[in-house]
């Protein structure tokens, strides 16, 4: 018989399923990809038991360690293509393939810490380090939802805002995740030096903070501001101007730590600058970053943990610089100086990350 007659059919509109975990940033990107996609998507909101934190090679493919009050939505009809993010998704994604009959497609979204061959598809950022192969696609920046979908308004739905003196500066802040402190020192500094910026350029200040800020990040800030501006506590369940900020705002000041924010941001069109967030001197956190480093180089240390890395036995650091140094220069935004009005971006025409996204997913049917 041909070989054209032995090949499966086609799928012309697989069935997506999407595994939510508790992380936002994750299951904003994986949504995006998945809606961006086109095809039949399904979203699973999976909670993890305690298990989920021991190693892969003693979980192997699971779903155990998903609780039983959520495991109930892993049934059939089985997907055609899993779409998840984050460690804990790995084990209940490589079981969702098994009982598909090794038929659906797993995509996985930044660094699983898995073994990399589990994967039809990895995309990830340069910040993770990851070594090339066949299989992993790096992009620019992680994938978001474009402003404007969804239930984004155009105007900011919040009191206050029309009283402000514009231009409006925008300044969305993160939170300490290692090897980044931002902590009420951090939070006066950059204070001082908002009240510094606006005092020469003019202007207001909208601000939110985020899940991952302490509350006394925000009152620190709060109580060095100056200038004319409004400062959103993040709360949990409360209303969030966040995407109207993106909008409505002239300009955008994002913390060094939080790279989908800044995604966002230089996604906004808008001119961006970039907070430095101070980092860990600890020891610990020294030699970690030393040896991320290191698995980059084309020495016998950064090619025997270039291998642990695809082998799943060595995770590199997240290394959140790398990557905002490869957007400085693709001139998409700068390092934020008090002394210098922030730069109208000229890269934009070159982000084309989902396109490449979409293209390698579908690629994986053809």
């Amino acid at each position: 018989m041909p070989d054209s007659e032995n090949r499966e059919p086609s799928i012309k509109n697989p069935r997506i399923w999407v595994l939510h975990g508790a992380r936002t940033g994750d299951n904003q990107q994986v949504s995006a990809l998945a809606r961006a996609l086109g095809w039949v998507v399904e979203e699973k909101f999976l909670d993890y038991s305690p298990a989920c934190g021991l190693p892969h090679f003693l979980i192997g493919a699971t779903p155990y360690t998903v609780k039983e009050s959520a495991r109930t939505q892993l049934r059939p009809p089985w997907p055609d293509i899993v779409i998840a993010s984050g460690r804990r998704s790995v084990a209940p994604a490589r079981w969702i393939k098994q009982q598909s009959g090794h038929r659906a497609k797993l995509v996985q979204l930044g660094r699983p810490r898995a073994p990399l061959h589990l994967f039809d598809l990895v995309i990830t950022t340069v910040q993770y380090g990851l070594p090339d192969a066949e299989n992993i696609l790096s992009l620019s920046l992680p994938l978001q939802s474009p402003l404007g979908t969804e239930d984004q308004s155009s105007e900011p739905r919040f009191a206050g805002l029309p009283d402000l003196p514009r231009p409006w500066t925008g300044i969305l802040i993160g939170g300490s995740t290692w090897p980044f402190i931002l902590d009420s020192r951090a939070a006066s500094a950059l204070g001082n030096d908002v009240n510094r910026w606006i005092g020469r350029f003019g202007g207001s200040v909208l601000i939110t903070t985020s899940p991952r800020s302490d509350p006394e990040l925000a009152k620190a800030l709060g109580e060095v501001l100056n200038v004319p501006h409004f400062l959103h506590r993040w709360v949990a369940g409360a209303d969030n101007p966040y995407k109207a900020i993106l909008q409505s705002a002239d300009r955008l000041i994002v913390t060094s730590d939080s790279v989908s924010m800044l995604a966002d941001a230089c996604r906004s069109g808008k001119p961006v600058a970039i907070w430095k967030t101070g980092l860990r001197r600890d020891p610990f956190s020294k030699f970690f970053l030393t040896l991320g480093n290191q698995a980059h180089r084309d020495t016998s240390i950064g090619i025997l943990l270039r291998w642990a890395a695809l082998k799943g036995l060595f995770t590199p650091p997240r290394h959140v610089e790398r990557l905002i140094n490869a957007v400085i220069a693709k001139k998409r935004a700068s390092w934020f100086d008090p002394e210098r009005p922030i730069d109208k971006p000229s890269g934009l025409s070159g982000d084309d990350d989902m396109e490449k996204a979409i293209g390698r997913v579908r690629a994986l049917f053809d």
